[in-house]
């Protein structure tokens, strides 16, 4: 952040365009574009990190500049370089292990829960952080392609989240937001895993309305979306906490109920088996 300032939630964070390699490409789509004027870096009235979206000239939900021409040019300039650079690391990832029929391993990758200010029309955060999903675009849905083109997983966040737990004025939706993907990976055939954005314990407590939430958003879904169970979810994050007598019993009615139904097989690893550095649960998929 600029002048020691530190992102705060809900800011809607700042484009990231001013680097060398994308003003050079950002001036490129400009002229092809026909527009060489819009090619000079990005909005200069799109606030700063800490910024709400209504308090901008370019995210307000009346008349805001993102609506114009221009901002749904360089919504989908600045959107299709992080696809192209998710593309480009698929694509060497492939070369080292192999094609999706060759390799021994899953390649999975990481989509961050940007859920607030997602019921704001201007999805102003996701915006910055180059998740397009205005009107003119829906990145969700091309990043899934693209990981459908090489036989990728994904990985997405927010599971425990619930939207009437979050603060009204940030307009969040990480309930929305994950079912858009959940019925997205379901229509492509895309696997997608999960995990925990926030932890779920304290010291001598667990919250155990996030734990339902894992339950309920990880396993298939019996209403009229018919959507499959997720592949797999980490649990975020192994401490000794866990071990307290207070906490034990409810993690392992947690582990249980994750392992009902045979779609998910419990793998927990204790402190000492654990790679270095590593601190989770998995909770692989069926063979």
């Amino acid at each position: 952040p600029m002048q020691g300032a530190r992102w705060q939630f809900p800011g809607i964070g700042e484009f990231m365009c001013y680097g060398k390699f994308a003003l050079e490409s950002l001036q490129i789509a400009a002229k092809k574009a026909g527009h060489p004027e819009w090619g000079k870096g990005g909005p200069h009235d799109a606030g700063c990190y800490n910024s709400f979206p209504d308090h901008t000239g370019f995210f307000t939900s009346v008349g805001g500049r993102y609506q114009t021409e221009y901002g749904k040019f360089f919504l989908n300039w600045y959107s299709n370089e992080l696809l192209n650079h998710g593309e480009r690391l698929l694509c060497a990832a492939s070369d080292v292990f192999g094609s999706p029929t060759e390799r021994k391993m899953s390649i999975t990758l990481k989509l961050a829960g940007i859920h607030w200010w997602h019921h704001h029309p201007s999805h102003a955060a996701e915006s910055t952080a180059g998740y397009n999903n205005t009107s003119s675009q829906d990145f969700y849905d091309l990043i899934a392609r693209t990981c459908l083109s090489y036989g990728a997983r994904i990985c997405f966040t927010c599971v425990e989240m619930e939207e009437c737990a979050q603060p009204s004025l940030a307009r969040c939706g990480p309930e929305t937001l994950l079912l858009h993907i959940r019925k997205i990976c379901a229509l492509l055939g895309v696997q997608l895993h999960g995990e925990n954005a926030l932890p779920c314990h304290g010291v001598d407590e667990f919250n155990k309305n996030a734990l339902q939430r894992i339950i309920y958003s990880t396993h298939a879904s019996g209403d009229s979306d018919n959507l499959p169970a997720m592949g797999g979810f980490t649990f975020l994050r192994l401490s000794r906490e866990l071990a307290q007598p207070m906490l034990w019993g409810v993690w392992v009615n947690f582990v249980q109920e994750m392992s009902k139904g045979g779609e998910f097989h419990g793998r927990m690893f204790s402190r000492k088996s654990l790679p270095r550095g590593a601190s989770a649960i998995e909770f692989p998929s069926s063979p």
